[in-house]
């Protein structure tokens, strides 16, 4: 479950360092040209953050402000953004999953 949103998000940062029609999709939604591959050298380093064990809380934070700027993207446009919170969601349940402190500092029903 961990690997699952580094998966999305890796893929998409693949397709916006290429020319591909994501880019002109992004275009349409009018955001210049060049704003893929600058997302892309946002979200690299973003992951890399996540997947270090020291600090992955870290860079889910990062990451959850990075989905939140394409949810914002996604409903300027008149977009569905559900995907954008699902992904969201992905990360944190596969942090909790793997590491467990995190888990129990969020955990509303933890007992002392």
């Amino acid at each position: 479950m961990s690997l699952a949103f580094p998966y999305f998000t890796a893929h998409s940062s693949d397709f916006s360092a290429s020319r591909h029609p994501y880019t002109q999709e992004m275009v349409a939604m009018g955001m210049p040209a060049g704003t893929p591959f600058t997302l892309s050298c946002i979200l690299l380093p973003c992951l890399i953050v996540y997947f270090l064990p020291r600090t992955s809380a870290i860079g889910a934070i990062l990451l959850t402000g990075y989905m939140g700027g394409a949810i914002v993207a996604h409903w300027r446009v008149g977009e569905a953004f559900a995907h954008c919170i699902a992904v969201i969601l992905l990360l944190w349940t596969g942090l909790c999953l793997r590491d467990t402190a995190i888990w129990q500092s969020v955990n509303p029903f933890r007992t002392r």
